[in-house]
């Protein structure tokens, strides 16, 4: 939001009045148009028939997140459902991921972390967990590069075949 502000306009009193509004707003309208990409149901639920506990981080404000993962993924038994909160920064900062390691523990050599953005990338890494970039987000595949993603994927069922990839073995 304040970023998106004329530099003028970024007074803590005018970002906290937008982030209001925008809150308000994105609360009644988050899935008018949102949709998960295909594959993504059928990959969690594969995932979960096999035991792979599934965690959630996210930048995206905390109710949204929680809101957003009840609507579309309510089959899913999320070990953990992280979004932004107050004192928490932000990703890449892995605080986020460390909170889940703490609600759902697992060795470091046992998780990997989907993401689609060179921020996710970063945020492994400064986690010290295996990283995989999806194609199918919002950022280019050179970003991903870029920022070291461990794996790079193009489909859903390619997370699968990461998992399922000796040396890995995520805990079950």
């Amino acid at each position: 939001i304040e970023r998106a502000l004329p530099e003028d306009e970024r007074t803590p009193e005018t970002i906290d009045k937008v982030r209001t509004h925008f809150k308000e707003y994105y609360d009644m309208h988050q899935t008018d148009l949102t949709q998960p990409y295909p594959g993504i149901n059928d990959m969690l639920r594969e995932l979960s028939e096999m035991g792979v506990k599934l965690a959630v981080a996210s930048n995206k404000y905390q109710a949204a997140v929680e809101a957003l993962i009840k609507h579309y993924f309510p089959f899913v038994n999320w070990q953990a459902v992280e979004g932004q909160k107050e004192g928490v920064p932000t990703k890449p900062d892995p605080s986020i991921v460390f909170e889940i390691l703490a609600k759902c523990p697992a060795r470091k050599p046992k998780v990997l972390y989907v993401g689609d953005s060179g921020v996710d990338m970063e945020t492994a890494r400064r986690a010290c967990v295996d990283s995989c970039g999806v194609t199918w987000g919002f950022r280019s595949i050179k970003e991903l590069k870029d920022h070291h993603a461990d794996n790079i994927v193009n489909t859903p069922d390619e997370i699968i075949q990461v998992v399922k990839r000796p040396g890995l073995e995520l805990d079950v």
